[in-house]
């Protein structure tokens, strides 16, 4: 699959101080990409980069073999085909829906410029609210036009700085399926910006962590959650703890519990942290560690209860709330983690 964005060794800095380095990643046909991360991490200076909004201080970004972005070369936004949907919509207030719509449409026959707001509204399912002000729609519906602004002209890549962040949960879960959806019919690649992990999740293809102006892990949902790079990854992307152990015999010795490892990283002797996830930790029957409940939060689906080991170890375990445990309850857990994940002792 041919690659259609390429950013190599970027860097970038504000006032001489230095926000984004060395971040490398690839995007390619039709992907959907999400670079993830908490507040001033350097991602949206990175989506700044990619936008043209400002110049960079090293490393080289490609869409579909032109350089935008280089040693000496600095190609104008205007110039780059790229779509932008902003957080605040930034829609013209004193606009139509379709006037919206139609800004991006330069040099296109005023016949041609309508085709092309029609066919964009029933994209967005907004039919017979071209004559519209943004002021008369909801945030869902002002999100939907923002989004067909962006891609009125037919970018070749469509940039999203925390598009659904203004939206209530239920609406931002729904609008950036649908927005997903829309992306994949037309083939448009896209890269968003969140800090969002369930948004980032479910929204893209491939997530990029950063961190302190590092890319940290470029890799799928999937892989980002079962086969973290690193322990600074391991504990962005969910909840979990890390617990000490001792290999022996091919297995992680833990005091919440063994665990056979999978791959021959370690010896007997090792020191090893194992990251475990809340839902790894669960009631046994007879063998595992012994536990006393300290704390619950219901959670609907699931329970999260708070427990102390008979070693003094406090770690919490997610279980279906169908099971009700009360505080004070003694209990046995063990440790089953699907694909154990581990990383050298600090």
């Amino acid at each position: 699959m041919d690659k259609v964005l390429e950013v190599k060794g970027l860097q970038c800095s504000y006032d001489g101080q230095p926000v984004v380095s060395e971040v490398s990643f690839h995007l390619h046909e039709g992907e959907i990409a999400c670079l993830l991360g908490p507040s001033g991490c350097g991602k949206t200076t990175v989506l700044r980069a990619l936008a043209g909004f400002n110049a960079v201080d090293g490393g080289e970004i490609e869409l579909y073999g032109r350089v935008l972005s280089a040693a000496g070369v600095h190609l104008p936004p205007e110039q780059r085909r790229i779509g932008m949907v902003f957080q605040d919509y930034a829609l013209f207030p004193h606009l139509t829906v379709a006037q919206n719509i139609a800004f991006g449409l330069k040099g296109v026959s005023r016949k041609d410029a309508d085709t092309r707001v029609s066919e964009l509204l029933s994209l967005v399912q907004l039919e017979g609210k071209g004559q519209r002000y943004p002021h008369e729609l909801s945030g869902g519906q002002q999100q939907r036009v923002a989004l067909a602004r962006a891609l009125a002209p037919r970018p070749d890549l469509l940039l999203m700085d925390e598009p659904f962040s203004n939206l209530d949960t239920d609406l931002r879960r729904h609008l950036a399926r649908e927005v997903r959806e829309i992306l994949k019919q037309q083939g448009i690649p896209a890269v968003l910006v969140t800090h969002d992990q369930e948004e980032a999740f479910a929204f893209s293809d491939k997530v990029g962590v950063l961190a302190e102006g590092r890319l940290h892990q470029w890799d799928s949902p999937y892989n980002l959650y079962y086969s973290p790079s690193s322990p600074r990854v391991a504990a962005f992307v969910g909840k979990g703890e890390f617990i000490p152990g001792t290999v022996r015999d091919g297995l992680l010795c833990t005091d919440v519990g063994n665990v056979m490892l999978t791959c021959n990283q370690w010896q007997d002797g090792d020191e090893v942290q194992l990251f475990v996830r809340p839902h790894e930790i669960v009631p046994a029957d007879a063998e595992g560690a012994q536990a006393q409940i300290l704390a619950k939060e219901f959670l609907g689906t699931t329970t999260l209860y708070t427990l102390q080991l008979s070693s003094g170890r406090l770690v919490s375990s997610a279980v279906d709330s169908h099971i009700d445990l009360q505080v004070g309850d003694a209990v046995t857990v063990s440790l089953q983690p699907p694909r154990p994940v581990t990383f050298a002792a600090a």
